[in-house]
């Protein structure tokens, strides 16, 4: 399960960061798909959330099952039996979180070094 968000929660997240200034791109080129997702707000199984607000749901989900375990393995005696299997899950959830964070600041080092390369590109 690891090696599964490991490999997909990264690129979503990069995606994720990409669709919300296209999604206000789209809303301001289209009447209809604006109308659209301003009514689906409305709609009560939505809660009154936009596509913004699911979009970064499983963005936020990582962070907040690593401080859900941390704290349930801080508040687990040590005698429990599953103590050393909370240890484990801590770590794992850690190194999803390192890895979609080395993920995002690669990405975020790429995006910088082609926006360099474009303004020399265009000084030349």
């Amino acid at each position: 399960a690891v090696e599964w968000i490991e490999a997909e929660y990264p690129p979503y997240c990069l995606r994720q960061e990409l669709a919300k200034p296209t999604l206000e791109k789209c809303k301001k080129k289209c009447l209809i798909f604006k109308t659209f997702m301003d009514s689906a707000e409305g709609v009560k199984q939505c809660k009154k959330l936009d596509l913004k607000a699911f979009l970064i749901m499983p963005v936020q989900r990582i962070p907040r099952y690593e401080l859900l375990i941390k704290d349930l393995f801080k508040h687990t005696w040590d005698s429990h039996p599953d103590k050393r299997d909370l240890l484990q899950a801590v770590l794992l959830v850690k190194s999803a979180a390192t890895s979609i964070d080395r993920s995002k600041l690669t990405d975020e080092s790429k995006r910088r070094l082609k926006h360099v390369k474009s303004k020399f590109a265009a000084s030349e």
